[in-house]
């Protein structure tokens, strides 16, 4: 394992680590808020799960979509809204006022509803994103001139015993349809940085 990897993995151990503490420290704020804006006691232990495994659950979403270089936006607007949400009820918890007593009872009653359906709906755009990464065509759309073979364009007709020049095609034709670079890389069975030597040659000539 080489020193970058090893960074990594112990970056993403202590992140972990810090998630389960603030966990930890944040659940019986979280529990007692509930506790106090009307929700039974059984029910309370339950409620502040909501928030952390929603908060999990979008941030998993973002790394999924950063490794395949998609927009991350939404996921992030999830996961700001319910850091915030989780720093406002720690405030409300130890420093209660009329007006945010108020803001939370009508907080705490959407936050379970609020919770599966942005969850849901992020597992369906997950799914929906990996089913268009495996069922991406490989086929080539080819030019009316190279249909008909007319000659005059044979310069721009890609060699079929030059290996290179194939795959630079179908990277180019991958490319039109806006298919992103990892699914180039698992369509074509080569590396991302193959792939981005490709674009970056096909580049200097369209």
């Amino acid at each position: 394992m080489n020193l970058t990897k090893l960074i990594t993995w112990l970056t993403a151990i202590l992140v972990g680590i810090v998630a389960l503490m603030a966990f930890t420290l944040s659940y019986y704020t979280l529990q007692e808020v509930a506790l106090s804006n009307g929700i039974p006691l059984l029910l309370s232990y339950i409620w502040p799960l909501l928030i952390d495994f929603s908060l999990v659950v979008f941030s998993l979403t973002v790394v999924t979509a950063n490794l395949h270089n998609e927009t991350t936006w939404k996921q992030w607007t999830l996961v700001g809204v319910y850091t915030i949400a989780t720093i406002f009820f720690n405030t409300l918890h130890a420093w209660p006022t009329l007006l945010p007593l108020l803001v939370s009872k009508i907080l705490v009653t959407c936050v379970p509803p609020l919770s599966l359906f942005f969850s849901f709906e992020l597992l369906m755009n997950q799914l929906k994103n990996s089913v268009t990464r495996k069922g991406v065509p490989t086929t080539i759309t080819l030019s009316p001139e190279v249909l008909l073979g007319d000659t005059q364009s044979t310069d721009e007709v890609v060699p079929s015993d030059n290996p290179i020049a194939t795959r630079r095609d179908k990277v180019l034709s991958l490319k039109q349809q806006q298919v992103t670079q990892t699914a180039m890389a698992e369509q074509l069975g080569v590396s991302i940085a193959t792939i981005r030597k490709d674009i970056k040659a096909l580049n200097g000539k369209h």
